[in-house]
């Protein structure tokens, strides 16, 4: 396939948030691309038409903003890239796609679903304290490093 995805699936929280992706072109040419959703409700899309050079990658962005959930997918369209364009969504609109490649989409609902019993949802809880107390962590670190830096001055 010419065009590879990474992470494979886009798992979101029903709640909202985001899950970012790299887009990986194997071919000796330049393509363009072009994403769309099952769901434009729910989810937008960083960037929706772009570019990418013959074996390089682009990074594109989903989010979802809160909603109910159900299945979704993506499909990334791609084509070869015209000589010298360079407005991939008006380059799109007189193209043949060459391919797509398929996304699902998931709701993680680890956080949301209240129909847990209690130890499920103590677990959901200690979760969000690791990821909290995690990032505290990393703040802590970098302010005693500010610090640091600022003594040194």
């Amino acid at each position: 396939m010419p065009v590879a995805i990474e992470p494979a699936a886009a798992a979101v929280p029903a709640a909202g948030g985001a899950s970012t992706h790299t887009l990986t072109n194997s071919e000796a040419g330049k393509l363009m691309f072009k994403i769309k959703s099952s769901n434009d409700n729910e989810y937008r899309l960083k960037p929706v038409f772009g570019f990418i050079d013959a074996g390089a990658t682009a990074q594109v962005e989903i989010t979802r903003l809160a909603g109910p959930s159900k299945e979704d997918k993506f499909v990334v369209q791609f084509a070869p890239a015209p000589e010298g364009a360079t407005d991939a969504q008006e380059a799109f609109k007189g193209a043949t796609a060459a391919g797509d490649v398929t996304l699902p989409g998931r709701v993680d609902h680890r956080f949301l679903d209240s129909s847990d019993g209690p130890m499920r949802k103590t677990k959901k809880i200690d979760t969000l304290r690791k990821i909290v107390n995690y990032n505290v962590d990393e703040l802590e670190k970098t302010d005693g490093e500010i610090r640091e830096r600022e003594q040194e001055r």
